[in-house]
């Protein structure tokens, strides 16, 4: 290969210096061609080489800059992001304090309690059970009660149902859930069905029958109370009872426990519930 003609020449030479003679002039001349050939072929094998070499190098360097400069750019633009992201965030960890007034027996009372927009719209983007969904599937009543009983017991707004249970006594319980504005799903949801979960009613202050039931076991439940959701399939309705010591009113037995019927969305005691219920059955399942 021609890569051995430097080492080739170096040997002539040192040949020529340590013999001490010299060489006819043709020769010299045929060796001195044969070195500047030698040579060119040398430059040329390195132009060869290097040329593309250094254009690959020139080249992966612009590239190079070109992504620098496009990472600075995405690194301001995801800083800037990422400031947007955390004054959302705080937006949304800010709580709203949120004021009810109701009446009991003649008297006035309010209460206040925060509810962060975070826990709101986490409840808001929760699945839920659908009443229309389950008998179109001809599951058992039961199978739906226990989906509404896991609403009503849902760990993680406890601390927001204790709020309103450090500032309610019982006697006064059943009269604020009364005083949540009754609003059918149709209106504040474009469905026929859509329960809500307690942080939502707290939130919205509406709702319809199954809402105001669950928000009231919810309570309820938190103060200790033996509670159980009472489904009225001929009429389409959800109501609550409680095992309560009473002498009288209505109420429905499941497994030697008496239920009494709780007006969540008018104003009466406990006991009380519209005649067309009082004359029927009702599925009970208790709130555990």
């Amino acid at each position: 290969m021609r890569k051995g003609y430097p080492a080739f020449l170096c040997l002539l030479l040192l040949a020529f210096i340590f013999s001490g003679c010299g060489v006819p002039q043709e020769e010299y001349d045929a060796v001195a061609v044969e070195l500047d050939s030698a040579r060119e072929e040398i430059k040329n094998l390195k132009a060869e080489l290097a040329t593309p070499e250094r254009e690959k190098i020139e080249n992966l360097e612009a590239e190079l800059e070109s992504l620098s400069a496009s990472l600075a750019q995405i690194q301001g633009s995801n800083a800037a992001l990422q400031e947007k992201v955390r004054e959302l965030e705080n937006k949304l960890s800010t709580p709203v304090t949120l004021a009810y007034l109701f009446a009991s027996r003649g008297e006035g009372y309010e209460f206040a309690i925060n509810i962060p927009v975070k826990d709101y719209l986490y409840y808001r983007e929760k699945s839920r059970p659908s009443w229309a969904e389950s008998r179109t599937r001809s599951n058992h009543p039961y199978f739906l009660f226990a989906q509404y009983t896991s609403m009503a017991t849902d760990p993680n707004d406890d601390h927001l149902v204790d709020s309103v249970v450090r500032q309610l006594n019982e006697a006064l319980v059943l009269a604020f859930v009364q005083s949540v504005t009754y609003t059918g799903d149709n209106v504040t949801a474009s469905v026929d069905e859509y329960p809500r979960y307690p942080v939502e009613t707290l939130f919205d202050r509406e709702g319809d029958c199954e809402d105001t039931s669950i928000l009231l076991a919810a309570i309820l439940t938190e103060m200790g109370y033996d509670v159980a959701l009472l489904l009225f399939e001929e009429f389409d309705h959800i109501g609550l009872g409680i095992n309560y010591p009473l002498e009288y009113g209505n109420s429905w037995i499941y497994e030697g426990k008496r239920y009494w019927y709780l007006d969540t969305t008018g104003g009466r005691s406990i006991g009380w519930c519209p005649d067309e219920y009082a004359q029927t059955s009702a599925y009970v399942y208790p709130v555990k």
